[in-house]
């Protein structure tokens, strides 16, 4: 029998981790989630990646399907829908004779959302959409360097053009 090389010996199972491993990634959880299903630690989790390709390549094939239905989502919420709920609504039976419910299909359009299309532009299109803008300045600030009476002076000036306009 050949000796233990050192520490506790592994809990990973090949045949069990990498499917709940996989269960767990494919219901949109973090890799913290998916360590605390597992019953090991974040640090576990990410040794076993790196030790087990296979347990590493199910999480991440996993993960790829809530990601893309989250993507498909903004995008839906990002140019709008429209859709049916059904509704219970009373209707009247007629004079005294009291009311019955009855579904009805109801049509609702939900609009565009804004938030979502910057959010989806900015990531998908950064060179068209930059979420930041750059300033470029010239000239040098020199208020910290003026002398009490230069800073009133140049308040004044500023003061007499802007009442100019």
């Amino acid at each position: 029998m050949a000796k233990h090389p050192g520490g506790r010996p592994t809990k990973y199972n090949p045949k069990f981790h990498p499917k709940m491993g996989k269960l767990a990634a494919a219901t949109g959880k973090s890799d913290e989630e998916i360590a605390k299903e597992l019953e090991i630690t974040t640090s576990t989790l990410y040794l076993w990646k790196n030790k087990y390709p296979e347990f590493s390549e199910a999480i991440k094939v996993a993960k790829e399907d809530p990601n893309d239905l989250v993507e498909a989502a903004l995008f839906k919420r990002a140019i709008g829908y429209t859709l049916t709920l059904k509704k219970e609504i009373a209707v009247s039976l007629g004079a005294g004779m009291g009311s019955e419910l009855q579904t009805a299909k109801v049509q609702t359009h939900i609009p565009p959302d804004t938030t979502a299309q910057i959010f989806f532009l900015t990531h998908r299109r950064p060179e068209k959409w930059p979420n930041k803008q750059n300033v470029n300045h010239s000239g040098e600030l020199t208020i910290n360097n003026l002398t009490p009476e230069e800073r009133r002076a140049r308040i004044n000036a500023l003061k007499a053009k802007d009442g100019a306009n």
